[in-house]
């Protein structure tokens, strides 16, 4: 028997702490439809999908 783990990291950042980084118009919004993709479709569990987006997307919530 082959045990399968299913664990997800998904990461969306549409507006950056430097000025000098362009915005990213949709990248929250398609991490976030991503993310409910792997759920209802990939049949991932939530609690094994972690989601960063823009200010929540720092090195330290990685590690969390």
């Amino acid at each position: 028997m082959q045990l399968i783990r299913q664990l997800a990291l998904v990461i969306g950042i549409s507006k950056y702490r430097d000025e000098g980084i362009p915005h990213v118009r949709y990248a929250k919004r398609d991490a976030e439809i991503m993310a409910a993709y792997l759920e209802a479709v990939g049949g991932v569990s939530r609690s094994k999908i972690k989601l960063l987006t823009d200010e929540s997307a720092t090195l330290s919530d990685l590690s969390a």
